[in-house]
């Protein structure tokens, strides 16, 4: 049993503690993980990027200037996602959602129509 000296309302400050403390470090470590699979998809981007940039010294037939802009964009969504952890991102993608709403729901729309799609394949 508990302590007599222990008040129910200290009995649940204490649990009120202790879970906020719980659902923080969980959290933290989710951000942490997260901020890891960030990184390795920052770095196969450039790796992508860094094969396009070959690919297209190679071959005459792609032209060079668009190929480039492609490889920029890439790198700079690589970046981006070294730079960023995945709270920053949501921050990010909140403030994009506010400042469009409309695109922010088309968008919604494709996504779902697509996954439908995929989804009733099967």
């Amino acid at each position: 049993m508990s302590n007599s000296n222990t008040t129910p309302d200290e009995l649940k400050s204490r649990a009120s503690d202790l879970a906020k403390d719980t659902s923080s470090h969980l959290a933290n470590r989710a951000n942490q993980t997260g901020a890891r699979g960030m990184t390795s998809l920052a770095d196969s981007i450039d790796r992508a990027a860094q094969r396009l940039d070959d690919s297209a010294a190679e071959q005459d037939k792609i032209p060079a200037d668009k190929v480039a802009v492609v490889s920029e964009r890439m790198h700079g969504a690589a970046n981006y996602l070294r730079e960023k952890d995945p709270r920053g991102m949501l921050s990010d993608v909140d403030g994009a959602i506010q400042r469009h709403p409309y695109r922010a729901m088309a968008a919604g729309l494709a996504i779902g129509w697509v996954v439908g799609r995929l989804m009733s394949r099967d």
